[in-house]
């Protein structure tokens, strides 16, 4: 083999190594630029975990606030893949905060299933969101309720007490502020769900704060460890790149 030909291959050998090396440092830039991104993303949390949206202001002469919610829909490849691999708990989680605005009267608050909420207050006067608000998703959780409606106007209070009711998927009531926890991915064919608050002893007129919030329990590791995978990835092209003929 002559020497032409070996410095012919040679070039060969390291423009191919290059190509790769270039392949490998756009690849470890990504998980890099993810992973940094997450962290910066979670330094925004609550003491919880959860991202939280706007405050919106209940301030009904009604009975109860009532708030139709449809499920969340995840449509990114990456939210699906993330579903299937670790769990719906494991990909989001959801809560709302509800604080009382007068402190020394307890509020109540539940998410219930579609038809049960539908059925505790059909007879009650209450007023709720219209038109009907759809959150956008759970990266930056906004509540944007542009106006309300009365519905069963001139009508009473809820026979019995929501404390008392067992359809609940979570309730809870305070004179200070609180929670409920659910599962914002819940199975569409089961139809919507309510949040229902009303004052614990059923009187009209509630007045409360409320905050959505969402929580993405794989945030808590995961910008962790794209950004070491990434160096690596980029150190590998760089070392390709670099590598003599």
């Amino acid at each position: 083999m002559t020497t032409e030909v070996k410095k012919h291959r040679g070039k060969g050998a390291a423009a191919f190594f290059a190509i790769i090396g270039i392949i490998l440092i756009v690849l470890g830039i990504i998980p890099v630029a993810g992973g940094a991104a997450i962290l910066f993303y979670n330094r925004y949390r609550d003491s919880q975990g959860y991202h939280l949206s706007n405050i919106y202001q209940i301030n009904t002469s009604t009975y109860a606030f009532m708030m139709e919610m449809s499920p969340l829909r995840i449509e990114s490849v990456l939210g699906r893949l993330s579903q299937s691999l670790f769990g719906t708990e494991n990909t989001i989680q959801a809560e709302w905060v509800v604080t009382p605005v007068n402190s020394s009267k307890a509020v109540f608050a539940g998410w219930a299933p579609y038809n049960a909420g539908q059925n505790y207050v059909s007879q009650t006067e209450t007023e709720g969101p219209y038109p009907e608000w759809h959150w956008s998703g759970p990266y930056a959780p906004k509540i944007t309720i542009t106006g309300t409606l009365i519905f069963g106007q001139g009508a009473s209070g809820p026979t019995a007490s929501p404390a008392t009711q067992t359809f609940w998927l979570d309730a809870a009531h305070s004179s200070s502020t609180f929670d409920l926890h659910f599962n914002p991915v819940w199975d569409s064919t089961q139809g919507n769900n309510y949040l229902i608050i009303t004052n614990m002893d059923g009187s009209q007129g509630v007045a409360a704060n409320i905050a959505l919030g969402f929580k993405i329990p794989i945030f808590n590791w995961l910008g962790y460890v794209l950004i070491p995978v990434g160096i690596i990835i980029f150190a590998c092209g760089i070392l390709l790149v670099r590598k003599k003929k």
